[in-house]
This record gives structure tokens, sequence and C-alpha cells, in this order.
């Protein structure tokens, strides 16, 4: 007897027991295995089964789709959707890619019909690395393109312009975004929201003797397929399948109140979901009197609201719409439409949630969801730079404090991770009475 002859309900238990490689290959046994092995029943169990945080999972589930009851009629390939997260988990499983494609990048020493892009990223912290005589690198500079689920933002080379690229159908389109005038400081996508942040070509005031302040803004562009709400993913947009993709103007906004020098010492963290936009600035005292401590602060944005789309010429950077930040610097045609500030935390409000990084920061991380901002800090023991301390404590550790949105100060929400035994990817065996405490993992909250 034919293993596809037993009845539906008996092979589907017994397929249950095989991993989802050996249910691929059994395809090719005959072509009576292979119309067997690609029963949509049995796609949609392995997928809930193996794949149950996969995103394309988690979308069909939020739409009802993996639910036997509420299953599309035909909508969705299972067979295909299956080998395509399969394929992708192997891959990452053997830490091999399952594409190469090169992209020509803009290079800034380009020029492309008198249009030249200016980059001057985000620097990071002075700290590096050094173990048994070697040095690596601890902060990483920042990429000037972002990625989001299959799209792809970057400077193209052949228009000196920034374009998205759909990974899965190779399609490309140019994004409404001016750069002539502007110096790009981060580029950031998530959830189909694309922000750039920029500062002005020209200075806006003299600091002191020797710097210049920049202004800063961010300008957000919504991204979604054409016919579609912004808010809606497809389900299915496998290597091949042709979207068209929609890119249109949200708003903009100013991303420090007086602007900051462009050089590697102010330095700015960002995160952002679809609604807010957050954002950590550390800039060194440059005070006359000596002192030491650098200034700080956390400024929270809703930036669900959209405001009137600035032309797209340009002068010095400023659009000539009179509602944007950057056309605006006194702010008196201000209107009561686009971002606006939520929450502000000064230096002493971060030292009430333990995070104020001071002279010798660890802050690694920014992020940010619809109820709170985290703040991600890494130490590690092998760590050296100007901004190190002098107790730099345990061999690794992490720590995680999340700061609510909404509210005065407190509650907090904080979790420590130390691991005494992993260093630079060293496993180093304490002592067995220390085997508890390298793994520890503490839970705790702060009220006023």
């Amino acid at each position: 007897m034919d293993l596809s002859d037993l009845p539906n309900d008996i092979f589907l238990l017994i397929i249950q027991y095989l991993p989802v490689q050996d249910v691929i290959r059994s395809r090719f046994v005959s072509k009576r295995w292979k119309a067997a092995f690609t029963n949509s029943q049995l796609m949609r169990d392995l997928l809930k089964r193996d794949y149950c945080n996969a995103c394309e999972v988690r979308q069909v589930t939020e739409a009802g789709l993996l639910d036997e009851q509420l299953a599309d009629h035909g909508q969705i390939d299972w067979v295909k959707l299956l080998d395509r997260v399969a394929a992708r988990y192997q891959a990452l499983l053997l830490a091999k890619p399952r594409v190469i494609e090169r992209l020509p990048l803009y290079s800034p020493q380009q020029q492309h019909s008198g249009r030249r892009l200016h980059f001057y990223g985000v620097a990071g912290w002075e700290r590096h690395l050094e173990y048994l005589h070697h040095v690596f690198e601890f902060h990483h500079p920042e990429p000037f393109w972002a990625y989001d689920d299959g799209l792809l933002a970057f400077p193209d080379m052949a228009s000196g312009l920034y374009v998205l690229r759909d990974l899965a159908s190779n399609s490309t389109i140019k994004i409404p975004f001016e750069t002539e005038g502007k110096i790009m400081r981060r580029v950031r996508m998530k959830d189909r929201l694309l922000v750039f942040e920029w500062a002005e070509e020209y200075p806006f005031h003299r600091l002191n003797e020797t710097e210049e302040v920049h202004r800063h803004f961010a300008t957000a562009y919504d991204i979604f397929p054409d016919g579609k709400d912004a808010s809606s993913i497809p389900i299915l947009s496998g290597r091949g399948s042709s979207i068209n993709w929609l890119i249109e103007y949200r708003n903009e906004w100013k991303t420090h109140f007086l602007g900051m020098p462009l050089n590697n010492k102010d330095r700015f963290f960002t995160a952002h979901t679809r609604t807010h936009h957050a954002i950590y600035t550390w800039q060194p005292n440059r005070s006359a009197w000596g002192e030491d401590e650098p200034l700080e602060s956390l400024v929270v944005w809703d930036i669900s609201s959209r405001s009137p789309s600035p032309s797209a010429t340009q002068t010095r950077s400023r659009p000539d719409h009179e509602d944007s930040p950057s056309a605006n610097p006194s702010g008196n045609t201000k209107t009561n439409t686009g971002p606006h500030m939520i929450k502000i935390l000064n230096f002493r409000d971060l030292a009430f949630y333990n995070v104020r990084q001071g002279p010798t920061p660890s802050l690694s991380h920014l992020d940010i969801d619809d109820d709170q901002v985290y703040f991600r800090e890494e130490d590690c023991a092998f760590l050296y730079g100007h901004q190190v301390g002098v107790h730099r404590g345990r061999l690794f550790s992490e720590r995680v404090v999340a700061i609510p949105l909404v509210g005065d100060h407190g509650p907090a929400w904080e979790q420590n991770r130390n691991d005494e035994n992993t260093a630079l990817g060293v496993r180093i065996r304490p002592p067995e009475k220390w085997q508890a405490m390298c793994e520890r993992f503490l839970v705790g909250a702060r009220f006023p």
C-alpha cells in the first residue's frame, strides 16, 4: 500500500512527524506523492507548526486565512508560500545568501548633471574592542541606505537620486525627495514609512569661533501598494511578482530645536514607527566654565498627521511651501496639522530613569513602539577608547530600559542580562558556583 493511498487524516498525522525539508523532497518520488505532499491543508499545518513567527505567516494569521473555516479559496498558493519561507530559513540556517545582487550606489566623489549628494553620517561612540592584540569595531557606521521587508531605498549611481527597489520584482521607482542643498545624516525605513534625516547645506548661525550650526530636519514618506491603504501589506510578494508601489509625502519636522554642528562629537539616535518618532541627542558641553557633563535630551514626536506637501522647487534646501519647517525658520505660519511633540525629557529626567549616558556612554540602540521608548545599552570588559569608563564591569552586559510615551515620570521597565562566560564569541567555562549567576535574567521596575 502506497503512503499516498492512506486516508487523509492518517496521512496528515504521519506527515506531522516529518521535517519540512523531507516533505519538500518527497514531492520528487512520484506524481502521486507530489500531489499528496502539495495538499493545501498540509501546507497550512506545516506553516503553523514550524514557521509561525515568519512575517508571511503572521500576515495571513492576522487576516484569518490560516484557520480552516476562514481559509481562502485559491487566493494564496500555499505550496509557493511554504517553499519560499522554508528556503529563506534554510539559507539562514546554513548562513548562506539565497540571492546575491550587486547594485551600483552613488559615490560622493561622483556628480551627475550638476547634482551632488552630500553625506555626513552620525558618528558612533569612541569605543572599540581589543582582544588578543586584535582590534574590532564595536559601533559600526550607519549606511546611507535602508531596507524593510523586501524594499530597499538607496542613492542610485545613474541618477544621483534616492530610489526604491522592490527586491521581489526588481522594479525601481524614484523617491520624490529633493536632495539638492541637503546633507544626508541618516536614512530609516520601518513599517512602510521612509524617513530621511538631513541637515541644511548652509549653516544657520555660528555657535562659536570655530563651529557653525546646521538646522536638522526629518522628512517622512508613506510607501504602499497602488490602490491600497498605506497600512495594508500584501500577503504574498514572492520573487518575480509585480507590485506597483506608491510613495507619498507625509510630513516634515525639525528634529533639533537649535540645530547641531556637523562633526564627530555631536551625536543623536533615532527610531520611529508609523505614528511616532523618537530622537535622543548627546552633545558635549561647550561651557566656558569647564563643565564636562554632556547635554542630553529625548524628544518624542507624533508624526501620524499629514502636512501639506512642499514644492519640488528648492532654494538653499528650503521648500517654497510656507508650512514646511525647513522653509520657515520662525514658525510664524505654523499650522495645527503635521507632527507635534508629545514628550520631552531633559538630562534630569533621563537621570531619573537611570539612562543618562554622561561622559562614558554605553547606548547602542534606540527603539520605539506604540507605548514605550527603549534604551538599549551594551558594555564589555574589552572596550577601550576615550569614552570608556574605568570600571567596565562584566565580560559582556546588556541593559534595556523602557520609558512610557504617555504620562509623567514612571513607572519604567528595566531588564538586565549579564553573561560572564561569553566574550567575542569565545566560550570560557566559569566555576560551577558561578553558573547560575552567569546567565541570570533580572526584571525590575522603577517608580517615582
